[in-house]
Parts: structure tokens; sequence; C-alpha cells
């Protein structure tokens, strides 16, 4: 079987000793069948260990978006080669380019919270590797230069990767070359720097996970109080993030078995956005979903959690906005 090279945790920058990019697909070695050394059956397990690095990589990068625990991707990326750490950044970055600015902006951090734990050149492969695919992802993302050359310029602003790397690269691709230019004015044009960094997605982003819960929370604590349906839906759509409408049927579950005396209030803000369209099945299932997941957490500090929770999944049910086929997961250890 082929050598694996190993992630490098933080402990002072190493030096950047991938080569240059374009040597083989995703800036891994490529295999050339004219080598003395050649050798057929290491070839046949190099492509097999290439598949599962993506597999690895790829498998954690969309769970981060089904999700979007940064813990989660922390632990569950502990034991991946340099490769497989590689191909999770391209992966996050590409799968975010196909979703909405918030989701990018999430991205950007998920990036800058991995860069506590991990050295610069671990970043710079998941780097190389989208350099290498940069002409092929032009295809579907038009786009494509600007789109790398902000999350180039987040990296180097949050500094998960280093400037020498940028200035130092040597690679063909024409789009590539293009967006570290782009991302180098950005990163070089000190005066409006701080704005970029702010703004690099579009302005309005909200700038985090944590962020929107306080959002959704003052949400359901208004209609609680004055139970406007005008004002909800008014409230839901300036959030301006309609793929984490999940995260409002997440949180009202949670508060419903918080305040079993709301229940009835709660289930019907979730019948109100549901029947406007601000809810879909599909977000309303997400909620229960990952509520029972997570349902020994939940028990540390409600320890009637499973009751209530049940409770309010049956009332769900009878307003006809969660479906009877619904099941509940297992719930996660501790």
């Amino acid at each position: 079987m082929a050598t694996k090279k190993a992630v490098t945790k933080r402990e002072g920058h190493g030096k950047y000793g991938w080569g240059k990019a374009g040597t083989g697909e995703d800036g891994l070695n490529k295999i050339d069948q004219k080598d003395p050394n050649y050798d057929s059956e290491q070839e046949g397990d190099i492509i097999f260990e290439a598949a599962l690095i993506q597999s690895r990589g790829e498998f954690i990068a969309r769970q981060y978006f089904e999700f979007f625990e940064e813990d989660e991707v922390l632990r569950t990326a502990e034991d991946l080669t340099a490769e497989e750490f590689g191909q999770l950044i391209k992966k996050l970055i590409v799968i975010s380019l196909d979703k909405s600015a918030y989701e990018r902006e999430l991205t950007s951090q998920l990036l800058a919270y991995l860069r506590n734990e991990y050295k610069p050149e671990n970043f710079e492969i998941g780097f190389i590797m989208i350099f290498n695919s940069i002409n092929d992802l032009k295809l579907d993302i038009p786009n494509i230069e600007q789109c790398i050359a902000n999350y180039i310029f987040r990296a180097l602003s949050d500094e998960v990767i280093v400037p020498a790397f940028i200035n130092n690269i040597e690679i063909e691709s024409q789009l590539a070359k293009e967006s570290i230019r782009l991302a180098n004015a950005q990163f070089n044009d000190h005066r409006h720097r701080g704005e970029r960094i702010q703004n690099i997605w579009g302005p309005g982003t909200l700038h985090s996970v944590k962020k929107l819960k306080e959002e959704i929370k003052k949400i359901i604590g208004e209609y609680i109080t004055i139970q406007d349906k005008d004002e909800l839906a008014n409230s839901v759509r300036a959030l301006n993030a309609p793929s984490f409408h999940w995260q409002i049927v997440k949180q009202t579950i949670r508060v419903a078995i918080e305040n079993i005396n709301q229940s009835s209030i709660l289930l019907q803000l979730l019948y109100e956005l549901y029947s406007i369209g601000l809810l879909s099945l599909i977000h309303i299932e997400k909620g229960f979903y990952l509520n029972f997941l997570f349902l020994n957490d939940l028990k540390l500090d409600i320890p009637r959690a499973e009751i209530l929770l049940n409770q309010f999944t049956q009332l769900a049910k009878q307003e006809k906005i969660l479906s009877n086929t619904f099941q509940p997961p297992q719930p996660k250890n501790n």
C-alpha cells in the first residue's frame, strides 16, 4: 500500500513541502508507467486509496453542511492524512459555492476555526487541489475566479494560509492565476481590508451560527408575547437565510419542551410559517430529527425531554405539519 503523508498539527509553521501544483490530479504525485520502479499493483493500491481519500474528505464536508457543527468536523478530521485533509478543505469550498452567501461565510469561519489545530501547509494542499480543478469548476460556476479569490483573501486575512504560499506557487492555470491576482489585490489594500473581510460574501450576511440562533430565539420570544403572524413572517424573511429555516424548527421545539405551557402557541408558530411557505416539510422534519438525534444533550438540561419531545411530535403530526411516517433516529451518545 502506498505510504500516506500525515497531517501536521500546528506547532509553528513548517516548510511547505508539497511541490508545485500540477504534478498530478489534485496536486498529488502522478504515476509514471515508464518509471523503472513502476509497480502496477501499487498503482491499483493508489487508485483505491485516492477513492478512499475523496470519500472520507467529502463525507465530513457534506456532514458539515447538514449540521454545521464545527467541533464535529474537528473531531472527525483527527485521523485524516494530509491528502484527506486537503480533500476536506477542497470539498468544503466547492460545495459551498453551490449554496448561499451565508454558507460561504460559515465555511470561511470553519477554516479559521480549524486553523487553531492545523498548520498552513495542510490548508494549502486543499487550495492546490482547487487550483488543479478550477478549469472544470468554471463550467458550472462562471465567476469561479472571484469566488476562489474571496476564499484566498479570507484565508490570508485569517492566517489560515501564508502569503508566501500564494506568492511563490507555480501553477499553469490562467484561471487560478487570476484568482490569486484578485486575492492579492484585496489583501494588499490595507485601507479597505477590514470592510472587505466583513462583507466578502455580500452585505447583510449573518456572521455566525451563534448569531443566527440568537436572532431566531428573539423571533420565537416575540411571537410568544404578541402572536403577530405578519411580524413573524417579516422577521423570518429578514434573516435572509432560507436554507437555514430548519433552525427555526429546531429552536422552536427546544423552547416548547422547556416551556410546556407554551407548546400550543409554538406549534401555531410552526403552522403559520408552514402555511405561508416559509417552512417546508423538509425543514420541519429536519428540525425534529436533530432534536431526537441530540436528545441525550437535551436531557442533561431537561430530564423529561424525551417524554415532552414525543408529545410535541405527536401534536405536529396531528396538525399535519409533520408526516405520520416520520421515524426519529437513535440519539447520539454524549
